[in-house]
């Protein structure tokens, strides 16, 4: 096999049990930066004949190590709302965003509406309202891209601290972005 034309490796070939001529062929693509590809491959018989460049089997393909990123705007929530919007961006150079979900304080993660940011092509907005019980809570975000890179040990997190206050409630709005890991 080769990349982008490059000069050729050999592939490591595991024959079949049934057939010993049959297998599969395990080539090495660690290493590679992010970036598009062409890998080509050609067979040798035990005679030394080599697949004409004509018959080669090609694929392109793209490498994306990069995680998406997550921000939260500052939540909009009056005393009185249980009911918070929360929304932010979800940004990702190298893949397009292709899920974005969320849980509070740790529950079952529910898929959040998305759309593409108009202003940045790399981007996403997300804006959900969820409902909250007074007392402190924690929202996770996260995201997966179309390379199948996902935020996950990190989240972009808000800690929403919803109290009874005599006659309604007062909130206490934290965020914290958290990002990496």
């Amino acid at each position: 096999y080769r990349l982008d034309g490059g000069s050729w490796t050999n592939a490591t070939f595991t024959p079949a049990i049934a057939d010993a001529k049959t297998g599969t062929y395990e080539i090495d693509l660690s290493g590679l930066t992010d970036g598009s590809y062409t890998v080509e491959v050609r067979a040798t018989d035990e005679a030394g004949n080599i697949t004409e460049s004509s018959d080669y089997a090609t694929d392109t393909f793209a490498v994306d190590t990069t995680v998406p990123t997550a921000t939260t705007d500052n939540t909009t929530v009056s005393p009185d709302d249980r009911t918070p919007m929360i929304s932010g961006k979800i940004t990702d150079t190298g893949s397009t965003i292709i899920r974005v979900q969320y849980r509070v304080d740790g529950g079952s993660w529910q898929d959040a509406p998305f759309e593409v940011d108009p202003s940045d092509a790399d981007s996403v907005i997300y804006a959900f309202n969820t409902f909250l019980l007074p007392g402190e809570h924690t929202v996770d975000i996260g995201a997966t891209d179309g390379a199948g890179n996902v935020i996950s040990t990190s989240f972009a997190t808000s800690a929403l601290d919803i109290k009874e206050d005599g006659g309604g409630l007062s909130v206490w709005v934290i965020v914290l972005i958290v990002i990496g890991g």
